[in-house]
């Protein structure tokens, strides 16, 4: 015999309104920054123009980026190996995090320390990422960084546009 309350707990009957607004809900969890998995490995490459005291040179830009989800937001490492003037090593090692702040757009904030063969500094970096698909992204980056070395100090910029796949 049914009660009172087995009707209460009964299903209501679907709608075609219903659904549609289920799936509606659906696509928008799947497309934010909830659809990264709890840790992101990635790799990325680009050229850029990095600039020295006012000298501009041609950059080349390797980097493995390790992160895992704090809350909305993913912290990690990062390391990166630049070619200055397609001859000149320099890199850097940096704690990052990025959060989503559009479906469309995700920004990357880094800090850490930069390397080259005549000095070492503090470093910064930018970044806007932009996704292709779940495991591709464009991106566009800034780093600075302050290089000490032989009791000067010098500024470094520079610029870089590439691509990035995240495992």
């Amino acid at each position: 015999a049914a009660t009172e309350s087995d009707a209460d707990e009964a299903p209501a009957p679907m709608t075609p309104e219903m659904s549609r607004a289920d799936v509606a809900g659906e696509t928008v969890m799947v497309t934010g920054l909830s659809s990264y998995r709890h840790r992101r490995l990635s790799f990325a490459v680009g050229p850029g123009v990095s600039v020295v005291n006012g000298n501009a040179d041609v950059t080349g830009q390797l980097v493995a980026r390790y992160e895992r989800a704090a809350g909305k937001s993913l912290v990690g490492a990062e390391g990166s190996l630049w070619l200055v003037g397609g001859v000149h090593a320099e890199g850097s090692l940096l704690a990052i995090g990025s959060r989503g702040i559009t479906r469309h757009l995700e920004l990357g904030l880094g800090g850490g320390v930069h390397l080259t063969g005549n000095g070492v500094g503090p470093a910064l970096d930018l970044a806007l990422r932009i996704p292709l698909t779940r495991s591709l992204r464009l991106f566009l980056r800034y780093d600075g960084a302050l290089l000490l070395h032989d009791s000067t100090f010098d500024g470094e910029n520079a610029t870089t546009l590439g691509v990035e796949a995240s495992f």
